[in-house]
C-alpha cells in the first residue's frame, strides 16, 4: 500500500473496512487527539485574538480540548464543538472533567451535510480537519464557516501546510503521505490552496501565523 502511494502519488481506496464504528477505537483516538491537543494549545491560544468575540465554534472538535484552552485563556467567550454523534458522547466527558459545562457546550453533526449555523458566531477553529478531504469538500466547508460567521468574524485553519513544491516542510510532506495512505481523499495543502479556497467562499484579510509545533494557522475575515 505504501508502495503505490508513492509511486502513483493517489490516494489508495481503503478496502474491507468495517462499516460499523468500534467505540473503543473511537474512545482511543480522541483520547490521544486531546493528549496532542494538550501540548499544542498553550501555543495556539497566544497566537488568537479573540478579544471581541464572544461565541465560538470548534468545528469537528474531537475532545473539545482548544475549545476548553480558548475560552479559559478568553473569559469573554463561549464555546460549541461541532462533531459527530459518537464523538460529541465523549467530548461531554471531557468537559465535564475539566468543569467546563457553563462555557462550552457540544452539537452533533457532519460538517458534509449540516450547516454550521447563520450569522452565529464570531470566530470559527477549524483545525486538522481539511487535511482530510479533497479541495471540492474544504470549498464547500469554508463557505458553511463563512455563513456561521458573523460580519467581521474569522476563520482560523489550524494545519500541517506544505511550501509550494508540495515536498515540503519534511513533517507536512510525510503527513500528507499519511492521508493518502489513511483516507479516500485526504493530503496536505499549500498555503496558497488554502488562500484559494478562502477567497473563492468570500473570505478577505487573509494573513498566515506559523507555530512552534510543525503546524500554520491560516486565517480569514469575513
Amino acid at each position: 500500500m505504501l508502495r503505490e502511494t508513492i509511486e502513483t502519488g493517489k490516494a489508495v481506496s481503503l478496502r474491507d473496512l468495517p462499516e460499523e464504528v468500534d467505540p473503543h477505537d473511537t474512545r482511543d483516538f480522541i483520547t490521544a487527539m486531546h493528549n496532542i491537543a494538550s501540548v499544542k494549545a498553550d501555543a495556539l491560544c497566544n497566537k488568537i485574538n479573540l478579544k471581541k468575540s464572544k461565541m465560538l465554534l470548534d468545528l469537528a472538535g474531537g475532545p473539545g480540548t482548544y475549545a476548553m484552552a480558548l475560552a479559559r485563556a478568553n473569559p469573554n467567550i463561549c464555546a460549541v464543538v461541532f462533531d459527530l454523534e459518537h464523538v460529541v458522547k465523549l467530548t461531554r466527558e471531557f468537559i465535564i472533567s475539566a468543569n467546563m459545562e457553563d462555557r462550552v457546550a457540544t452539537q452533533a453533526g457532519n460538517c458534509l451535510e449540516d450547516n454550521f449555523g447563520e450569522d452565529a458566531y464570531d470566530a470559527i477553529l477549524v483545525s486538522n480537519l481539511l487535511h482530510s478531504y479533497n479541495p471540492s469538500n474544504n470549498t464547500m466547508i469554508l463557505k458553511k464557516c463563512l455563513d456561521a460567521l458573523k460580519d467581521g468574524g474569522q476563520v482560523i485553519i489550524h494545519e500541517f501546510v506544505l511550501d509550494e513544491t508540495k515536498t515540503s516542510p519534511q513533517f507536512a510532506a510525510l503527513f500528507s503521505l499519511n492521508m493518502l495512505i489513511g483516507t479516500q481523499e485526504g493530503a496536505s495543502y499549500a498555503e496558497s490552496e488554502y488562500k484559494t479556497w478562502l477567497e473563492n467562499t468570500g473570505f478577505k484579510h487573509i494573513s498566515r501565523v506559523d507555530l512552534e509545533s510543525n503546524s500554520t494557522l491560516i486565517i480569514g475575515k469575513k
